[in-house]
């Protein structure tokens, strides 16, 4: 089966997710960007979780020396 584009079925679809080229492409960056700077946080989030986890092996290795 055939998939179609999506398009809006009804007027206020339309009118919600409508506009310019240039809108359009406004809202599209602006959902880029949004995905990219959560990337960024979770990345920096799971990384300085990792080091912290590390950092408490350590510890508990050497505590046992």
């Amino acid at each position: 089966m055939e998939e179609k584009a999506k398009t809006p079925l009804f007027p206020q679809e339309r009118k919600r997710r409508g506009g310019s080229p240039p809108a359009r492409g406004k809202r599209s960056l602006a959902r880029k960007s949004t995905a990219v700077s959560q990337a960024i946080h979770t990345n920096s989030f799971i990384q300085s979780i990792h080091e912290k986890v590390c950092q408490l092996s350590e510890e508990s290795t050497l505590s046992f020396l």
